[in-house]
């Protein structure tokens, strides 16, 4: 049985991904808005932070090895190759989008296409993996509409650049 901070956690991580797709909407869609995709963009980061601090209380009790097992638990029963380094990932992930979020803050100028390129991909990526891949029913079907609102939010950024440049 679920207890409350496992619901949290799973909230939290559902929090960040919308947070992140309607970032990444404002961000492309209406550029002058940029103060309101950084403030989704931070409320992305921030309840990110949560689930990994919520999914190592109620999940793993604290303990690093039991959150390494486990993951890789779910990797074999998925795909038959045990490996933890989705963990890592995850990790990895919240450190790349702060880190890009500290870019867009305190640089000049904004950030570069490639870096632009390099976002979307990691967002695209988790969702895919933590939405998509691993989940399964109702979580599933949310996972595939922001995965298409995403690529649609990409699509029409393109298309508006193209036509502007």
């Amino acid at each position: 049985m679920e207890n409350t901070v496992q619901l949290i956690s799973k909230i939290a991580i559902w929090a960040a991904m919308f947070g992140w797709v309607v970032a990444m909407a404002t961000r492309y869609c209406v550029p002058q808005k940029r103060r309101i995709a950084n403030g989704w963009w931070l409320f992305a980061l921030i309840v990110f932070a949560i689930h990994i601090v919520t999914a190592f209380h109620g999940f793993y009790e604290w303990s690093i090895r039991t959150a390494l097992d486990e993951t890789a638990r779910l990797t074999e029963d998925l795909t038959g190759w045990s490996s933890s380094v989705g963990l890592w990932v995850n990790f990895a992930f919240f450190a790349a989008l702060a880190a890009d979020f500290a870019m867009r803050i305190f640089r000049e100028g904004g950030v570069c296409k490639t870096q632009n390129r390099v976002v979307q991909v990691l967002v695209i990526f988790m969702i895919v993996n933590g939405a998509i891949i691993f989940a399964d029913g109702p979580v599933r079907c949310f996972g595939i509409s922001l995965l298409v609102g995403l690529v649609v939010v990409i699509w029409y950024a393109n298309v508006q650049h193209r036509k502007h440049s």
